[in-house]
């Protein structure tokens, strides 16, 4: 085996940098690309500092811990490239920089994911530091704590920029907002008519708010049963969906998943206000399984809007 390498604090710390650098970039492009509303991500910055700490002198040791000691509350400067250390007669450490590279997203213009490259980005911590330089009584964010607006802009149609919202809490990322809202894909056997309702129960389950996200499930699926029946005004939900349930096919009734099981599973757990995530995953799952055999058997929609 090799001899061991040893490294002077000064040489250690930029590499240090380059490599929580580069682990941010991917942890942040997985933020936009992968997460939702009020997701997180964290970036690894302990098992890179392990190593670089095997690999220091002794004598430069307190040197690199005093340096560790600060690393958290640095700020974190949004750029597309590293940013050069500042020279003032003495040797500085780079730029600590968030770096911001193209990202996949889905263009609603496009109709596909396509390639965006961030066009402005602002740390809107930094101006609230600067207000309290101005005046006193306007209050420092916390240190470790910055909050970032991040525009992007699709690279294939070149249409109207997208926004994110990004807090920073030492090493973990949130999504905190978004302009446009976040595009969900449906399946296309979910009726057009209340296909609304399914889309904002996925987005209400993806911003964690689970029992708005049961609430608009069990809503798709009385509407869709009340188109089906004709059935308005105070009809009870066990009324609607018996007679939804009678209007099935007899042949493949007994195939689909009920609906009439799942409104009852969801209402359950609404009345109780049951914040059960697992029951709307197994529902959405089973709803839209009930829907793709309708599509197979092509099973008529009631007040459906015929196209040719």
């Amino acid at each position: 085996m090799g001899q061991k390498q040893y490294f002077e604090a000064h040489e250690t710390i930029p590499k240090v940098i380059e490599r929580l650098q580069q682990e941010m970039a991917q942890q942040l492009r997985l933020l936009l690309e992968n997460k939702h509303l009020y997701q997180k991500v964290k970036v690894g910055v302990e098992q890179i500092l392990a190593e670089a700490d095997a690999h220091i002198f002794e004598s430069t040791r307190s040197v690199f811990e005093a340096w560790k000691a600060k690393l958290p509350t640095l700020p974190l400067v949004p750029a597309e490239q590293p940013l050069p250390k500042v020279e003032s007669g003495r040797p500085e450490h780079p730029t600590l920089t968030l770096l911001l590279g193209n990202v996949r997203l889905f263009c609603t213009k496009c109709d596909g994911r396509e390639a965006f490259r961030p066009v402005a980005y602002t740390d809107v911590t930094d101006e609230v530091v600067k207000r309290h330089v101005r005046e006193p009584h306007i209050e420092e964010p916390p240190r470790g704590f910055q909050l970032f607006v991040l525009t992007y802009q699709c690279q294939a149609c070149k249409g109207a920029p997208e926004a994110f919202l990004i807090s920073r809490h030492v090493w973990q990322f949130s999504l905190d907002g978004r302009s446009p809202m976040e595009h969900i894909d449906v399946p296309p056997f979910i009726p057009k008519v209340e296909r609304h309702l399914f889309r904002d129960a996925i987005i209400a389950i993806h911003g964690g708010k689970t029992l708005a996200a049961l609430f608009y499930l069990r809503t798709f699926i009385e509407q869709f049963a009340r188109r089906q029946t004709g059935k308005t005004g105070k009809a009870t939900g066990e009324e609607i969906m018996e007679a939804y349930s009678a209007k099935l096919p007899t042949a493949q009734r007994d195939e689909m998943p009920s609906l009439r099981h799942w409104y009852d599973q969801l209402s359950e757990a609404l009345h109780t206000a049951r914040e059960d995530s697992d029951l709307f995953q197994r529902a959405r799952a089973e709803v839209e399984h009930h829907f793709d055999i309708r599509r197979v058997f092509r099973m008529p929609e009631a007040g459906a809007v015929e196209t040719r």
